[in-house]
Parts: structure tokens; sequence; C-alpha cells
């Protein structure tokens, strides 16, 4: 996951400072147009994958009680991509089902009530999953987390998020500009996660 030298709380003041609307935004409103633009770039543009190991009780795997890294967000059915058994890959098939491709031991894997279910059940059945990274969403008391993108592009968040707050001061031409900005450095950004990105086998 990327890491960079502004946190969010930087970040949410030097918008509201710059943006000199008349009437004062709703922090809570700010909070959550900078948590879906972040949730947008790492599932649709980042798309950093990670693998974690896992053995079902009695065949069911509860996604809730995975232990991710701090800054992850928790694990949910749709952020699953492959799963890994051996040397074997379970590739997804939507909607929230799984099939088994190059193994003999007959498993299905599906998804129900945020739990992975596989039959038929073996008690020593080591799985990986595969998935996903979306990094933890900012609340309240933990805006001094850092941003999740490079340093050189923080003026992606920063465009974005100025297009959002004049979005919501019904300031349609400023929020159309700012959008504009975000939409200008959005390639640029994806080409560089292209390079760098490593996807699991």
């Amino acid at each position: 996951m990327f890491s960079c030298n502004v946190n969010a709380k930087t970040l949410l003041d030097e918008t509201v400072a710059e943006l000199g609307l008349y009437e004062e935004l709703p922090r809570a409103s700010l909070r959550a147009a900078l948590n879906e633009a972040i949730g947008r770039l790492y599932i649709e543009v980042v798309r950093e994958e990670a693998e974690i190991p896992c053995s079902p009780i009695d065949g069911v795997i509860k996604l809730s009680t995975l232990s991710l890294p701090a800054d992850n967000a928790s694990l949910r059915a749709e952020d699953i991509l492959r799963i890994r058994k051996g040397l074997c890959q379970i590739q997804y098939l939507p909607p929230h089902r799984f099939l088994l491709v190059k193994s003999e031991d007959g498993n299905f894997y599906t998804v129900r009530d945020q739990s992975l279910i596989f039959t038929p059940t073996y008690t020593a059945h080591a799985l990986h999953l595969i998935y996903r990274c979306r990094p933890r969403s900012y609340g309240e008391r933990d805006e001094g987390r850092m941003l999740p993108i490079p340093d050189e592009y923080v003026t992606l968040l920063r465009a974005k998020l100025r297009g959002e707050a004049f979005k919501l001061a019904n300031e349609d031409a400023l929020a159309a500009k700012w959008l504009g900005e975000y939409n200008a450095i959005l390639p640029a950004f994806a080409a560089y996660c292209e390079r760098v990105r490593r996807p699991l086998s």
C-alpha cells in the first residue's frame, strides 16, 4: 500500500482554507468524499493484491475474523480475487462463487453471509486468499494517518477533494474545473500504478 508525507488532516485543513467558501462545509462530508476517492482509486486504479493464509473450521472461513494489516480495510467477499490451495488456483466467478481449476479434490467454494464455505470439508484444508487491498477509511479520530498515495500524486487527491467540496457548496463551475483537473492527472497515476504493480501469481 502506498504512503506519503501528508496526512488526511493536513489535506482536509488545507482544502477548507484554500476554498474560501462562504458557507462552512461539514467536516464529515469532506472526509466521506476523501474516503470514497481513495477507495475508488484502490479498486479501479491501484489494484494492489495481497495474500493471507487461513484454515477453515468445519468448511467455513469467517472473513471478519481474518487478521489483515492495520492499514487495510476489513475483507469483504467481493475483495477476494482468487483462492490458492498448494499450486492450484481457484478462480473467482461473480456473483460470489468460485470455481476450482486444475484440481481433483472436488471442492466447490462459495460465499454466504460474509463467510467462505466449501464442500466437501476437510479439517486440515489450508488455503491462501488472494485479495484486493483497500485502505482503511479515515474517521474523526484518525485523520493523522498518512494518505495511501505516493507523494507526487497528492495533487490528484487535492483536486478531487476540491471538486467534491465545490460540488457540496453548489459551485458547479468550480467543481467542474477541479474534477477536470483530477481527470487530467488520473491517467498519469494509472500509468504509474501499472509500472509498479506486481500481481501475486
